[in-house]
């Protein structure tokens, strides 16, 4: 099911990928397990790049990787990835920061995304 959806994806229009970060914490913080990972997908530099830089500056991935909700007694490890697809992800300094240089990864074709 992932590889079907991610080959119907298309870049169109303005990159907000802040907004997939957070719609991604959402999802990981209804999971049931300690360990997750939110993996980021981007076909292309961030349009809205000041609005995520001041999302960093207060500390957004920050709070998602080290946030354990309040119903848990267990702690929580959340790792956030990012592949960038067929560009160079390292050159988005605000995927970098969030994810960390140890979770940014290049893919120059899908071939490479399964591989990440």
């Amino acid at each position: 099911m992932f590889k079907s959806e991610v080959k119907l994806m298309t870049a169109d229009g303005a990159i907000a990928s802040y907004e997939g970060i957070i719609r991604g914490a959402r999802i990981a913080s209804d999971g049931r397990i300690e360990r997750r990972l939110i993996i980021v997908l981007s076909g292309g530099k961030d349009s809205e790049s000041d609005t995520h830089s001041g999302l960093l500056d207060q500390g957004c991935c920050n709070v998602i990787r080290d946030k354990t909700p309040k119903n848990e007694a267990k702690s929580v490890y959340t790792r956030i990835a990012v592949i960038g697809i067929r560009y160079s992800v390292t050159t988005d300094p605000n995927l970098t920061r969030c994810a960390g240089s140890d979770n940014v990864f290049d893919a120059k074709n899908m071939a490479q995304v399964e591989k990440s």
